[in-house]
């Protein structure tokens, strides 16, 4: 069996259609791989021809269930026990509302991805929309060459979202070429606790500096000028 997704897509040579970006397949690989083997939830915009569902349950196990999302009628024809199709317009609102109340019914994604509307609008809507409905620990993200154009928009998204007092707030945002994930803190998460006073740099010059005479020991990078990192302009 493939162990990663990139594993996965070299292997694939007949069967449902598939195309991914190798970035995309490397960030499913660091970040998606610790759903393997326990029930998972996904949902994906653009299953196109049916390959990315493959890709999901082939690689993350017999216990993921796929929600595919998609403008052509078609994919109507993907749906089976471990697969559900939801058919509309990608720009409305009015779908995901309809999705996320009449499809999950208060269920929670473990994953949520729109890989298939390649339009900044259609992107940002399903970033925002996704965010709320996400399973502790879980990913929503955007994949297409249009990331780098909608990261302003993205990060007044997320903003609200940024603060520790929301009972959902971001963990963490990861950025790839062409990719763009959003993560909830995970349910089991901890703060890390070190022995020690740290040592304290304001800078990667000095943080560099630091490494190689610090070992055993921990160092905290903080900088006041720089503001949170959490915030609408320096997530932008």
């Amino acid at each position: 069996e493939p162990w990663t997704f990139e594993d996965y897509f070299q292997q694939v040579a007949s069967g449902r259609g598939i195309w991914k970006w190798s970035t995309a397949l490397k960030a499913y690989s660091r970040h998606f791989l610790t759903f393997r083997g326990v029930p998972v939830n996904i949902a994906e915009v653009g299953v196109n021809s049916g390959g990315s569902i493959d890709m999901w349950q082939s690689i993350l196990g017999a216990h993921t269930y796929v929600y595919g999302i998609d403008s052509n009628p078609k994919a109507l024809n993907l749906k089976d026990s471990k697969t559900d199709i939801t058919v509309g317009d990608l720009s409305s609102p009015t779908l995901w509302q309809t999705f996320y109340n009449s499809k999950l019914r208060g269920k929670h994604l473990d994953i949520i991805l729109d890989d298939g509307g390649h339009d900044a609008q259609h992107m940002i809507l399903a970033l925002s929309q996704g965010f709320p409905h996400l399973s502790p620990g879980g990913y929503t993200g955007v994949v297409g060459r249009q990331v780098n154009d909608l990261l302003q928009s993205a990060a007044k998204e997320l903003t609200p979202y940024a603060s520790k007092n929301s009972t959902s707030f971001t963990a963490g945002v990861h950025l790839y070429p062409f990719v763009l994930l959003a993560q909830k803190p995970s349910a089991y998460a901890e703060e890390l606790n070190f022995e020690g006073a740290p040592i304290v740099v304001d800078s990667f010059d000095r943080l560099w500096q630091q490494l190689g005479t610090s070992t055993g020991g921990h160092i905290v990078l903080e900088n006041p000028n720089w503001g949170d990192f959490m915030s609408e302009q320096n997530l932008a």
